[in-house]
């Protein structure tokens, strides 16, 4: 098994539950089936978590597999394949719920640079964020995260001759973002 895998299963399983080797191979085999190189773990409040997995990319692409388990770990369904869906490179990840997440990317231009999901990742929209006025020839996701209720994003928008760098909050899952 993957150095990444096991780290990821630890994470996942960390709340004292003991892995199945049939659901490390499971998992294993689904890295190795990705290609996986980078992998974003979030851990549901229900104790069930949802990993992203990317390769490394080639070629512009990069492939993107989503992983849900619904039982603390102990088994994962079948991945998501998201690389059409999203459509960069993937640097942060969160779930709120089995149904509401988020993926931050890195983006060589300003337009499609934070997808969200309501579905469970059947389907991903862009989310603008208000950048009303911004000169921006790039945005660089930094990070993604989720505390006590409320949704943190980073971002670095960059001209040729400086980076500004932005941050917003969501209060509301992620409908509303107020620059901070």
């Amino acid at each position: 098994m993957s150095l990444l895998l096991a780290l990821i299963l630890l994470a996942a399983c960390g709340n004292g539950a003991q892995e199945t080797p049939d659901a490390l191979e499971a998992l294993d085999y689904a890295a190795e089936k990705a290609e996986a190189t980078d992998s974003f773990l979030s851990q549901l409040p229900d104790g069930n978590a949802v990993v992203l997995l990317c390769s490394a990319p080639a070629a512009g692409q990069m492939r993107k597999t989503l992983f849900f388990s619904h039982d603390g770990g102990e088994n994962w369904a079948d991945g998501l394949d998201l690389t059409e869906s999203i459509g960069n490179y993937p640097v942060g990840a969160i779930f709120l719920t089995p149904q509401r997440g988020f993926v931050l990317t890195d983006y060589h231009g300003v337009d499609d640079y934070l997808y969200a999901t309501s579905d469970g990742g059947a389907s991903w929209e862009s989310v603008g964020l208000p950048l009303a006025g911004s000169t921006f020839s790039y945005i660089e996701g930094r990070e993604i995260r989720y505390e006590n209720g409320t949704l943190y994003l980073s971002l670095a928008g960059k001209t040729e001759t400086s980076i500004t760098h932005l941050r917003f909050r969501s209060d509301d899952g992620g409908v509303t973002w107020l620059a901070y």
